[in-house]
């Protein structure tokens, strides 16, 4: 579905709810809700106070509806009716959960709010309303659409647990994290054979929307990896406890990275996504500036411990940089499209621009932009070697070189306040960083009076 068809629908769903009465307790009015969100979730623009009231509406009429208990609950609903009304909520369940993951905001679910089993994996044509017994579930196939929408649940609802953690005012133990991150893996392991992304050398010959389903699974998974460990990431430096987050996080922000540099480059002319026109993941999304900033203050705490860096680290710095260097670059290609992309391509710049330096690496790293990517077998697990893939290059692609642009004559004067951004990996407020940023090239403004972590968000 192109944009402006999904402007449409949305803008007409949208007319349907003002002429009735949306509060209204019927499935119906629901499903019109629902629509109109869904349509409304993949819009930029859609993002913010007004998408979390009208996601609060659909969950309160749904919970209303009684849709947040398994209808196994009711004597009075038929074997048709309950597989639809967990359809429904199933999808709920995930709005709900994965736009409060990306807002930091609690859920308006709770785990142990509901009961409601996740629908069986059928075909549409394998029920109906007269039916006297579900049939049970197919095996796991491409056949099936549905499978996609119950291994995203499972995963959402890991995520969920993720965020209710991640959110709440008491300081859980560090157990709880372990806890989380091996149910995580578990709902990971557990997505079908047919949507696992384990290469792309067969991408050219599945259908783009397959395609789209495999990235955006194992880009969620470790977007909540990264999530669930950023806030350790300080901690891990001096205490070994907290040493799997680091490992975590880096290994999932690497994954990530590559993720944003295939997606960017396959949605160039020719490339598997470039006619594709239903919702996908876009290269300037904000969780790949999340993993780029986790990269950027590993790198920096290198440069400023007395510690001698082992040499399995000393290998693989060069290969953080260069990732980085590839986001940087498709940050700034797309700075002309979105201003925020432009806010993370500057901070990029002026990250590695201080950065190559202290790591002792040359001015420019090979010419050619080279960006690993999943090969069999490897899908960012923790035993499993995340940066032995075969490159797949994207240097066909026009990518921003610094001389595309005359920079900042204070770009290279600058000490970039590392603590404002180690803020941000920890609370995820960017904005107040790039303030930071932007003041700290004034060696006159107080930048300490800045940091104030309290009032960050929380995902």
């Amino acid at each position: 579905m192109s944009d402006a068809l999904g402007k449409l629908y949305h803008n007409k769903s949208g007319q349907c709810l003002e002429r009735i009465k949306t509060n209204q307790t019927t499935l119906q009015t629901l499903q019109a809700m629902i629509a109109h969100g869904i349509f409304g979730f993949s819009h930029r623009e859609e993002w913010g106070a007004g998408l979390i009231t009208h996601i609060g509406s659909i969950v309160r009429l749904a919970m209303r509806l009684g849709l947040h208990r398994d209808p196994s609950q009711f004597s009075n609903l038929s074997p048709f009716e309950g597989e639809v009304r967990r359809r429904i909520w199933s999808t709920i369940d995930q709005i709900d959960c994965l736009s409060s993951f990306h807002l930091g905001i609690p859920t308006a679910v709770r785990s142990e709010d509901s009961d409601t089993d996740p629908p069986r994996n059928l075909l549409d044509t394998d029920i109906e309303e007269g039916m006297s017994e579900l049939p049970p579930s197919r095996p796991f196939s491409a056949s099936v659409p549905i499978g996609y929408l119950l291994a995203k649940l499972k995963l959402s609802r890991v995520m969920r647990r993720v965020v209710e953690f991640l959110n709440s005012v008491q300081r859980q133990p560090y157990e709880r994290v372990l806890q989380l991150d091996s149910d995580l893996m578990e709902a990971y392991r557990s997505i079908p054979p047919h949507l696992q992304l384990n290469n792309w050398h067969n991408a050219p010959n599945e259908p783009a929307y397959v395609l789209v389903q495999k990235v955006q699974l194992d880009t969620l998974y470790h977007q909540a990896v990264t999530a669930l460990h950023r806030k350790y990431l300080q901690e891990a430096r001096k205490n070994p406890t907290f040493a799997l987050s680091q490992q975590r996080s880096i290994d999932s922000s690497m994954t990530l990275l590559r993720h944003q540099a295939t997606i960017y480059r396959e949605a160039q002319p020719g490339g598997c996504f470039s006619n594709f026109h239903g919702y996908t993941i876009t290269p300037d999304s904000a969780n790949f500036s999340l993993a780029a900033m986790v990269l950027c203050l590993y790198l920096q705490y290198w440069t400023r411990t007395d510690q001698r860096v082992p040499s399995q680290i000393d290998g693989r710095i060069e290969e953080i940089f260069q990732a980085l260097d590839t986001s940087r670059q498709i940050w700034n290609n797309l700075a002309g499209e979105n201003h925020e992309a432009g806010k993370v391509g500057l901070v990029l710049d002026t990250m590695l621009e201080l950065l190559r330096p202290k790591l002792g690496l040359p001015d420019r790293l090979a010419p050619a932009v080279d960006v690993p990517v999943l090969v069999d077998g490897e899908r960012g697990l923790p035993q499993d070697p995340t940066h032995s893939g075969q490159p797949a290059s994207i240097s066909d692609v026009e990518l921003y070189t610094y001389e595309d642009d005359a920079k900042d004559s204070n770009m290279n004067t600058v000490e970039l306040n590392w603590d404002a951004w180690d803020s941000f990996v920890q609370a995820g407020d960017f904005e107040t960083a790039y303030e930071s940023l932007l003041l700290g090239q004034d060696s006159t403004f107080p930048i300490d009076e800045l940091l104030d972590p309290s009032t960050s968000s929380t995902v």
